[in-house]
C-alpha cells in the first residue's frame, strides 16, 4: 500500500527521534538460535529514525530478534500524490534489511497487536536509502548512531 500520511507526529514525546504516522509494507522473520521463521507480512504504522510500530496478527516477546524488510518508496514525494494506490516489492519501492528486535507489544484488539521495533543493524546501502527517505519526510537522523 502506498504511504498513508497525516499531518504532524506521533505522540510519544518521550522518543529522542520523532516518529511520523506512514503506514509502509513490512515483511518480517523471527529470529531464533540463528534459524529465521517463515516471513510475515505487515505494515507499518509509524516510522522513525531508529525504529518503527507496527500492526501485527502474530504477538511477539519483547527483546524477540527479528530480520525487518521495509520497503520504502523509491519517490517519497510521488508516493504521496496517491494514497489509495498499493506499495509492492515489484513497483516502486526499494527493499531494506534491518536487523531489529521488539521493545514491546500491546494488544490491539482480539489476535491483532501493535509492536514496536527498535532498529540494531543495517547495512551500508540500506542505511543510504534510509537517509534519503528521511529527508524527504523531514525527519533528522544527524545524532543517530545507526546512521552514521
Amino acid at each position: 500500500m502506498k504511504p498513508t500520511i497525516y499531518k504532524g507526529e506521533t505522540s510519544a514525546e518521550r522518543r529522542r527521534y520523532p516518529r511520523i504516522p506512514l503506514t509502509l509494507s513490512v515483511q518480517f522473520m523471527m529470529v531464533n538460535r540463528e534459524k529465521l521463521s517463515a516471513a510475515l507480512e505487515t505494515v507499518s504504522d509509524d516510522l522513525g529514525v531508529e525504529g518503527l510500530a507496527m500492526i501485527s496478527t502474530t504477538k511477539l516477546s519483547k527483546d524477540q530478534k527479528l530480520l525487518l524488510t521495509l520497503l520504502v518508496p523509491e519517490d517519497a514525494n510521488d508516493k504521496l500524490m496517491n494514497h489509495d494506490a498499493s506499495i509492492t516489492t515489484e513497483k516502486g519501492c526499494i527493499p531494506v534489511a534491518i536487523f531489529s528486535r521488539v521493545a514491546w507489544c500491546e494488544d490491539v484488539d482480539a489476535h491483532k497487536y501493535r509492536i514496536g521495533v527498535q532498529f540494531m543493524e543495517i547495512t551500508e546501502t540500506g542505511r543510504q536509502i534510509l537517509k534519503d527517505f528521511f529527508l524527504d519526510y523531514k525527519l533528522d537522523y544527524s545524532n543517530s548512531n545507526l546512521m552514521h
